[in-house]
């Protein structure tokens, strides 16, 4: 039992001191461990958080706050394309002057301008409006937030 646990905890010390970017990734669940990121879901945490998904949360690390730390991975132009091609098909019935939700192409975002604020908007809703939660991969999320921009 000992040696087991010598070899965990072994592993997860040459983890953080060797892998790149696992240092990073500690910090972070750290930082939700002791309850500091109430703002991001573990789910999406867990999300994040994995390699290859473009995410770079090392500022979340030296500030807390999502809303100014986290900021929009998917930005090039084919982003921009697939945003735009999602947000006609699902968002723009209700986002366009004279919708249920408001015209977004103003520029005026009430509930928060920041990339998160964006994508909290697009992934959970907004409670007590028109505004219903999109359970979208990750990446489409992103994408539209780009668009939006």
């Amino acid at each position: 039992m000992v040696l087991i646990l010598v070899l965990a905890l072994g592993t997860a010390v040459w983890m953080v001191t060797v892998t790149p970017g696992a240092r990073w990734r500690a910090g972070v669940v750290w930082l939700k461990l002791e309850g500091r990121l109430s703002d991001v879901r573990w789910s999406e945490l867990v999300e994040m958080l994995r390699p290859g998904t473009g995410m770079y949360l090392v500022p979340l690390v030296e500030n807390p706050n999502p809303f100014m730390a986290i900021t929009n991975p998917r930005t090039d132009s084919a982003d921009v394309a697939a945003g735009a091609h999602r947000f006609a098909a699902e968002c723009v019935s209700c986002h366009r002057e004279g919708g249920a939700g408001p015209d977004l192409g103003r520029g005026v975002f009430v509930h928060g301008a920041s990339d998160w604020a964006l994508y909290q908007s697009v992934r959970h809703g907004i409670v007590g409006t028109a505004m219903p939660p999109h359970p979208w991969p990750l990446k489409d999320i992103w994408q539209v937030v780009a668009y939006i921009r």
